[in-house]
């Protein structure tokens, strides 16, 4: 598992990515008073009840259409991303994929 952070770049842009250094400062139990596993379990309990959730609401999110953020370009890229969202949170909480109606 990497830990994703921005880092700045000679040119002030940020640029994502894995980031060793600051997986290490945040879950290494010597960096973190024994805090890091708490942590990450913590993390990946917070991750798995997002994903259950999301795959619970996966019926009505699925039959959106277009979902209004007051920029119509926006809202079809919004869309798009929840439908992909549903899809891999099914994946990942029930190991089967969900017939999506994709927009």
């Amino acid at each position: 598992m990497n830990h994703f952070c921005a880092a700045k770049t000679a040119f002030d842009v940020p640029r994502w990515g894995p980031n060793v250094a600051e997986f290490v400062k945040r879950f290494d139990p010597r960096y973190t008073a024994g805090e890091g596993p708490k942590r990450l379990k913590n993390m990946y309990f917070t991750y798995l009840v997002e994903m259950r959730a999301l795959v619970k609401a996966a019926p009505y999110l699925l039959q959106v259409q277009h979902l209004h953020t007051g920029v119509v370009v926006t809202g079809v890229v919004v869309t798009s991303i929840v439908v992909t969202g549903v899809v891999v949170a099914s994946v990942v909480v029930t190991g089967v994929v969900v017939a999506a109606g994709v927009v």
